[in-house]
C-alpha cells in the first residue's frame, strides 16, 4: 500500500498509523514502492528511483571497465549504449 502527499501529510497521524486488513492479512503503507521498474516515493519526488538507477548504471559502467582490454573503442561505445542509455531510456 502506498500513501502520496507532501512530506508533510506522510507524517501526519492518519499516515503512520493506518492499516488495511484484507482476508487477515495486515497491509501497511510502505515508503517506497515499485511499479513497472520505476521506485515512487511517498511525496513523489523519484529520488529513490534515481538513486538506484544511478546505482546500477555505475555497477555496469565498472563491469564493462573490467572488459575494456578486449574491446575496440567503437564497440566498447556501443556496449555502453546499449547497456546504460536503454536503462536510461527506460
Amino acid at each position: 500500500m502506498a500513501v502520496f502527499g507532501s512530506p508533510n501529510f506522510y507524517k501526519t497521524q492518519f499516515c503512520t498509523q493506518a492499516r488495511l486488513t484484507l482476508a487477515g492479512i495486515t497491509v501497511i503503507p510502505s515508503p517506497e514502492v515499485r511499479n513497472l521498474g520505476v521506485v515512487f516515493d511517498s511525496d513523489l519526488s523519484l529520488k529513490a528511483h534515481v538513486s538506484q538507477l544511478t546505482a546500477r548504471c555505475y555497477s555496469c559502467l565498472r563491469r564493462i571497465k573490467c572488459c575494456q582490454r578486449a574491446l575496440t573503442r567503437i564497440t566498447a561505445a556501443s556496449v555502453v549504449n546499449r547497456v546504460i542509455v536503454t536503462r536510461l531510456d527506460y
